[in-house]
């Protein structure tokens, strides 16, 4: 008599960070023997929660504008571009791509925004056309936003109307004391 094997794996619909997936497991049993496999997979249908309904605030195209502040790294850079922010298909991932210049370099770049339904939290995962990647942690609170990474942070609100946003960002320069660093707003193209 053959012994039968049994094999279970989990895997995740989509790709990104597993922490992501993790209310989203499918379990895939695998049985097989030598004269026969068979694949059952328990399937559940999957939907975006409130959480990541709120991130709806941010999509559509944005026309960029901004200005760096003065200080110790430099002088202060006039910010220009375009945002633009749609979903993924399903529903669960945002995606940020950003077409800027920043005085007279350009940044080019994307970002990728999901929800963590345990933390409440949005983790962010950012990469630009100079190899410069970041992870941020996001946060709403009575419609103001926060993002955060360990040097830098940013407030940002919407409009009422829906229609500007407005990111204060600052940054940590000497390891204890936060700095202003830029106030961009985006104000939604027609």
């Amino acid at each position: 008599m053959i012994n039968e094997s049994i094999f279970t794996w989990y895997h995740a619909k989509g790709a990104g960070a597993r922490y992501f997936f993790e209310e989203r497991l499918h379990k895939t049993t695998i049985r097989s023997n030598p004269s026969t496999m068979t694949v059952s997979s328990i399937h559940t249908k999957l939907t975006p929660g409130a959480g990541h309904k709120k991130l709806d605030v941010f999509v559509g195209k944005w026309n960029t504008k901004g200005q760096t502040k003065a200080g110790p790294n430099g002088e202060a850079l006039l910010i220009t571009g375009i945002d633009t922010y749609e979903w993924l298909p399903g529903g669960f991932f945002l995606l940020h791509y950003w077409d800027i210049r920043m005085g007279s370099e350009e940044s080019k770049g994307i970002e990728i925004i999901g929800y963590d339904e345990k933390t409440k939290a949005y983790p962010t995962y950012s990469f630009d056309n100079q190899g410069n990647t970041g992870t941020y942690q996001a946060s709403t609170r009575d419609g103001v936003w926060a993002f955060r990474a360990r040097s830098e942070r940013a407030t940002v609100t919407i409009s009422e109307d829906g229609n500007t946003i407005t990111a204060n960002w600052e940054q940590l320069t000497d390891g204890m004391n936060w700095q202003p660093w830029m106030e961009v707003k985006l104000r939604r193209a027609t």
